[in-house]
C-alpha cells in the first residue's frame, strides 16, 4: 500500500486541558475532577494529559481517581459524575471533555442537589451549540471552525498545486459563560 502525505488542520487538545485547569483554579476552585471520554480515544487522552500536566507543573496534588470516564455520552457522563462525587464529595471544579457530556454532568449534579456554579464549576470542551443551550450556559474551550475550514481549503489547494502537504495546529480559546461565574 502506498501512502501519501495529506494536509490537515488539528486542534491542540493538550493545550485545551491546560487552559481548563488553569482557569478553574483562577476562578477559585480548589478540588478538581475530570470527566474524560474514555480509554483509546486520542482526544480524551490528550485533553486529560494537558489538564494533569498543568497541575503537575504547579505542584498541585491531583488524585488519578478524580478522573472518571464518561465515554463521550450523556448517560456515561452522568454515571461518571456520580462515581466521581462518591469518591471525592468535596470537588468544586470539574473539567468535562465535551459539551455533550456536560449535559449529563449538569443533569446528575441537579439530581444530587449540587448547584452550578455555586457548588461546582464546570469547564467543557468543544464550544459547540450545546454550550449555549444548557442552563447554565457552559464555559467551553474550542476552536474557530470557520478559520480551520478556510485554512484546510488553502492547504489542499497548495497540495494540488504540487507543494508539499502541510499540517497546522490551532490553539484553542476559552469562552467564559455562566458555569464558572460565581456570584460574589
Amino acid at each position: 500500500m502506498v501512502t501519501f502525505p495529506v494536509p490537515y488542520v488539528n486542534g491542540d487538545e493538550q493545550m485545551g486541558g491546560s487552559i481548563a485547569a488553569e482557569f478553574l483554579l483562577k476562578q477559585g476552585a480548589e478540588r478538581l475532577g475530570v470527566i474524560s471520554g474514555g480509554k483509546g480515544i486520542n482526544a480524551s487522552k490528550y485533553r486529560t494529559q494537558g489538564f494533569t500536566s498543568y497541575l503537575e507543573g504547579i505542584d498541585y496534588h491531583f488524585e488519578k481517581s478524580a478522573i472518571q470516564a464518561g465515554d463521550f455520552t450523556r448517560e456515561g457522563a452522568a454515571k461518571a459524575t456520580e462515581e466521581l462525587l462518591s469518591k471525592h464529595p468535596d470537588i468544586d471544579g470539574i473539567y468535562v471533555l465535551s459539551d455533550l457530556m456536560s449535559t449529563g454532568v449538569l443533569e446528575k449534579l441537579r439530581e444530587l442537589g449540587k448547584r452550578v456554579p455555586e457548588d461546582i464549576m464546570l469547564v467543557s470542551m468543544d464550544n459547540s451549540p450545546t454550550a449555549l443551550s444548557t442552563n447554565p450556559q457552559l464555559t467551553s474551550i474550542g476552536y474557530n471552525a470557520f478559520d480551520g475550514g478556510k485554512l484546510l481549503g488553502e492547504l489542499i489547494l497548495e497540495a494540488i498545486a504540487g507543494k508539499p502537504a502541510r499540517s497546522v495546529t490551532f490553539m484553542p480559546s476559552l469562552i467564559e459563560r455562566e458555569s464558572t461565574k460565581r456570584k460574589k
